[in-house]
């Protein structure tokens, strides 16, 4: 069962909040130590380090994509845009 923290740790994760959930993730293990239970410690990074890397391949996917698309907005070197022209 997760808690109310465990998942405000997950919703800010989820939003690319990572310092709040660095913030709310030591307030989470020091709650923890009292109790002992590392397994449960140890599922939410597992699942933060899966959540963050694909979060963070999608938008070297996304920036890849861009940067392909900006290739056709260059002018090549010496040529003029089309508002530069006179006449």
């Amino acid at each position: 069962m997760t808690s109310p923290l465990e998942n405000t740790i997950r919703e800010a994760v989820a939003r690319g909040a990572y310092a709040e959930a660095n913030t709310l993730l030591s307030e989470f293990c020091g709650q923890l130590q009292a109790t002992d239970d590392g397994v449960r410690v140890k599922e939410l990074l597992e699942w933060m380090l899966r959540r963050t890397r694909a979060a963070r391949a999608h938008d070297a996917a996304r920036l890849k994509e861009l940067s392909a698309a900006m290739e056709y907005r260059r002018l090549p070197p010496g040529r003029l845009h089309t508002w530069q022209i006179d006449g």
